[in-house]
């Protein structure tokens, strides 16, 4: 019912409201510096391509097929993990994401005429998320997750905001709620992930 673009900007923006109090309480100045702020910003930059990509793929496929054309990104971690990571990729992790492939092809059912932009579009969103979470693991213990989950929604917020002066239609009031929580749940969704790449090998992630 929304410019796709819209729905991007209102995960952001509400993700950056609702983090940026607990953050600017919880840490001094100082901390708000990673050591790391370009690879921050590369990796926020990749979490709003994906984000775009896979909202993109929403509006013109049923989720179940979005998602499951989505999980192409374990592979992408597995392929580039021992390059970019130096992390080992064990024979049954291989397996296991060869056998999600399986399923991504199936779902895709080449030669059957299926393949279209929706498909295109959360293919590209699963590609960009593995070079994400690669990313989100190479910044693991540079900076606190509350600090990467800011700059996650600072760099979408910002580019974003410029994006609805050419784009933005009026929500209903309900809608602006369901909008509201959509950031919310990203916000917390996203701590989780990068709370849990500071704990364990993106491979096994």
């Amino acid at each position: 019912r929304y410019p796709v673009l819209q729905v991007v900007w209102a995960r952001y923006l509400f993700h950056l409201i609702a983090l940026l109090p607990i953050v600017l309480l919880r840490y001094r100045p100082a901390e708000l510096v990673p050591r790391r702020a370009g690879l921050q910003l590369v990796r926020g930059a990749l979490l709003l391509a994906g984000t775009a990509l896979f909202f993109g793929g929403l509006a013109q496929l049923p989720q179940a097929t979005v998602l499951a054309l989505f999980f192409v990104s374990p592979l992408v971690v597995t392929v580039l993990a021992p390059l970019l990571l130096g992390e080992r990729v064990g024979l049954w992790r291989i397996l296991a994401v060869v056998v999600g492939f399986a399923g991504v092809i199936l779902r895709l059912r080449p030669g059957s005429g299926t393949l279209s932009w929706g498909a295109a579009l959360a293919l590209g969103a699963g590609v960009v998320h593995g070079f994400y979470m690669i990313f989100t693991r190479r910044l693991a213990g540079s900076a606190p997750p509350l600090v990467t989950l800011g700059y996650t929604a600072v760099v979408g917020a910002v580019i974003m905001s410029v994006v609805m002066l050419f784009v933005w239609v009026t929500p209903t009031p309900v809608d602006f709620l369901i909008m509201m929580l959509l950031g919310v749940l990203a916000a917390g969704g996203h701590f989780l992930i990068i709370k849990a790449f500071d704990q364990a090998p993106a491979t096994f992630l």
